[in-house]
């Protein structure tokens, strides 16, 4: 299974109540670092394919004639009775098989409403859910840019998306939610970007993980001068984790994921 990045509706780039971070110095500030990486973990949720599902769908309902479909494919530049304006090619897949489904959209497009506001559409995306030997799992990727303006859009803040997020519901009970890829264009900055290593966090009971609710797994955070952080979670089940970047060792960065697993069947 692969997941993917995204990007969503116009809305604040940073977390409500919350200001974006200074530029980052030359020197490395960790409190930046911090900063930046725990809204790059409040925003991987946000890479919410199943949102788009829903915003494209809602878009294709003002659909006529307009534009022309063919088994989900559709290549126009038109505009509806309504005013509805489609422009560029979308490609949409649906597949569902007795213990999975599976759905996926591949397009660069823009649908303009009357009211002035629009959905871009900028890259892959898809949804998926099924059943495995040991757990349940679902999962929503991005790869692009994906955006609506519409005022009642489900769709989150629109980043540079290059993001796979997988939710795993072990048939014992525990939960564990896994994030692989990157964020790009944080805080309108297009030099800040956060990327996951296999960052995993798990319940109390998962098989095999010694870590209750914390991060594992590794991250990494882009300054605007386009050098990396690297944080190393390992397996110290703090929230924290050594802070490198070519220079050597620049000291500990925490954060926290409680965010991460609550949900009950879906983070979505």
């Amino acid at each position: 299974m692969s997941l993917v990045l995204w990007a969503f509706a116009a809305c604040s780039s940073a977390p409500p109540g919350s200001d974006p971070p200074p530029s980052a110095p030359d020197a490395v500030d960790l409190r930046w670092v911090e900063e930046v990486l725990q809204y790059g973990f409040e925003a991987a949720l946000m890479a919410d394919a199943y949102a788009l599902r829903d915003v494209y769908d809602d878009a294709m309902g003002a659909s006529d004639t307009c534009p022309s479909v063919f088994n989900g494919i559709w290549y126009d530049d038109c505009e509806t009775t309504d005013g509805v304006h489609f422009g560029g090619y979308v490609v949409e897949f649906e597949q569902a098989e007795p213990d999975a489904s599976y759905w996926t959209l591949y397009g660069v497009a823009t649908v303009s409403r009357p009211d002035g506001t629009a959905l871009v559409l900028g890259g892959y995306a898809g949804t998926g859910e099924g059943v495995d030997e040991d757990f349940s799992y679902v999962y929503s990727y991005l790869y692009g840019t994906f955006h609506d303006s519409g005022p009642s859009s489900r769709m989150g803040p629109g980043h540079d998306a290059d993001v796979v997020v997988r939710a795993y519901t072990h048939h014992t009970g525990p939960r564990a939610l896994s994030v692989g890829g990157s964020l790009g264009a944080l805080f309108d900055d297009p030099g800040v970007a956060v990327d996951f290593v296999g960052v995993t966090v798990t319940e109390a009971g998962w098989p095999e993980q010694p870590c209750v609710e914390q991060p594992v797994g590794r991250a990494a955070v882009r300054t605007p001068e386009g050098l990396w952080v690297d944080v190393d979670f390992g397996m110290n089940c703090t929230g924290c984790g050594q802070a490198s970047t070519l220079n050597g060792d620049e000291g500990e960065v925490c954060v926290d994921a409680a965010g991460w697993l609550d949900w009950e069947v879906s983070p979505w």
